[in-house]
């Protein structure tokens, strides 16, 4: 067996805080001549009946209806730590090993399994039932299971100590272009085009109405977006507005609704994933569908202004 070095969490997000971890995780493990591991789960420990009720609703697990939302589905996390030059990922599934004791999960899940070298941990990184796995618990355990301990410090940037929940809270207040500064890329959805009340085409914004994958994913606070959407390889800048439509719509329904600049093809029941670059405003009610249309071509006047300034965007900013 080859010697190994394993870090554990559920890397939500794998936000720049992560991403440090991970990284120092890489250069250990080529100090030491050893291959990376990284345990996570495909969910965190948190309660999920929030997730369950919204979804049987058919609505967004957002802003304030609900205190377990995710920043990433199990395929983006597995993705973006390979990304950091960590190929070996074991996913395991949070019900088989929830109840586990910590010593249990430490010695049926990483000693037996891995007989880790070394274990590199965060600072606030817990395991086992009830949580009660810490670093102090490795330190204590290590002589026993033959294995070092080594504590990665907190990440900060601007005096903010970076993590997934202060990313949640920054997306929750609509401050997208935080979360890009924090997670290191652009915050996405992704999902299936499905068929709306076809609003948009009435007024001459037609948008694609998204119906997000991963039921679990955050989704931004109300507002309209100033996006980029993801159409196979290709990238096109749009608007998009995440609410209740309050002067069409008259179902207590969150949407997704997206416009695309220089974009005019059927769309429906395939996949895209659209990023977050700025908010621009509330969603407002306007009294009549006339004035509107007219804010939406506003809207999209200044979202064709900020594509000039962007410029081109290489795909990489987005993966």
């Amino acid at each position: 067996m080859s010697r190994i070095i394993i870090t554990l969490g559920f890397f939500d997000g794998v936000h720049k805080g992560h991403q440090f971890l991970l990284c120092e995780l890489v250069n250990k493990a080529n100090l030491l001549h050893a291959e990376p591991v990284v345990i996570t789960y495909n969910q965190c420990s948190k309660p999920t009946k929030f997730a369950s009720l919204l979804q049987e609703k058919n609505c967004f697990l957002n802003n304030d209806h609900c205190d377990y939302t995710v920043l990433s589905e199990p395929k983006q996390r597995i993705e973006k730590i390979k990304k950091i030059g960590i190929n070996t990922i074991d996913l395991l599934d949070f019900t088989d090993i929830q109840n586990m004791a910590a010593e249990e999960f430490l010695k049926s899940v990483l000693v037996q399994k891995y007989h880790p070298l070394a274990i590199l941990i965060g600072y606030d990184t817990r395991f086992g039932f009830n949580r009660s796995g810490d670093v102090q618990f490795l330190y204590n355990h290590s002589e026993k299971y033959n294995y070092e301990v080594y504590q990665i410090p907190p990440y900060q940037m601007e005096q903010h100590l970076i993590s997934s929940t202060l990313i949640r809270n920054t997306l929750k207040s609509g401050e997208v272009h935080l979360a890009h500064k924090y997670l290191g890329y652009y915050y996405s959805l992704s999902g299936v085009v499905q068929h709306g009340k076809k609003m948009g085409t009435k007024i001459g914004f037609p948008t694609m109405n998204l119906k997000v994958n991963f039921p679990q994913k955050l989704v931004p606070h109300a507002g309209i977006y100033f996006t980029c959407t993801r159409i196979k390889d290709k990238f096109y800048f749009s608007g998009t507005n995440i609410g209740y439509a309050p002067t069409l719509n008259t179902e207590n329904k969150i949407r997704i609704e997206t416009h695309l600049l220089d974009f005019s093809q059927d769309m429906y029941n395939q996949e895209i994933e659209i990023f977050f670059l700025e908010r621009m405003r509330a969603e407002i009610r306007f009294p009549a569908w006339e004035n509107l249309a007219q804010q939406i071509k506003e809207d999209m006047e200044q979202i064709k202004v900020k594509s000039l300034q962007y410029g081109l965007l290489a795909p990489e900013l987005f993966l």
